[in-house]
């Protein structure tokens, strides 16, 4: 069994840089891509509760990441 907190610091990090490199914007191609980064990391993302809670993590960091762009 993975350590989650280890797990969770993986995956944060891995969101935060995926909607910072695209700039708050990607397609299904870039997603699909994520999804593969997320195994190379030890982030599971193999079923589909896995893919909707890693989707929430990059949708909420979009969100912050446009407001940046509005609030400047």
């Amino acid at each position: 069994m993975s350590n989650g907190k280890a797990t969770a610091k993986k995956a944060f990090k891995l969101a935060e840089a995926f909607v910072v490199a695209n700039k708050g914007k990607w397609d299904h191609e870039s997603w699909e891509e994520l999804i593969r980064q997320a195994a190379d990391v030890g982030v599971s993302a193999d079923n589909d509760e896995a893919k909707r809670n890693l989707g929430n993590l990059v949708e909420s960091g979009k969100y912050f990441f446009q407001q940046g762009d509005e609030g400047s």
